[in-house]
């Protein structure tokens, strides 16, 4: 296993601390494992950041990411 570890971002302002989700949130909203959601963190597919040894996403980095790799239902 990758010991590769979250680029850290910095947030730009202390108010935007309620705009960072948690790893099973993130999961529960993509419908996948809280494994899948560390390892697209660890390896830069989705933003994240850490602190304290806890992964947080950015809620706007997520939506821009979930938008750009969502592909229509095809019927």
């Amino acid at each position: 296993m990758s010991t590769k570890k979250v680029q850290p971002t910095e947030p730009e302002s202390l108010t935007e601390v309620d705009e960072y989700l948690k790893v099973g949130q993130v999961a529960k909203t993509m419908h996948c494992s809280a494994t899948s959601v560390y390892r697209l963190a660890r390896t830069g597919v989705i933003p994240a950041f850490t602190h304290a040894g806890m992964v947080r996403i950015p809620r706007s980095g997520l939506h821009a990411w979930l938008k750009a790799n969502t592909t229509p239902d095809a019927k």
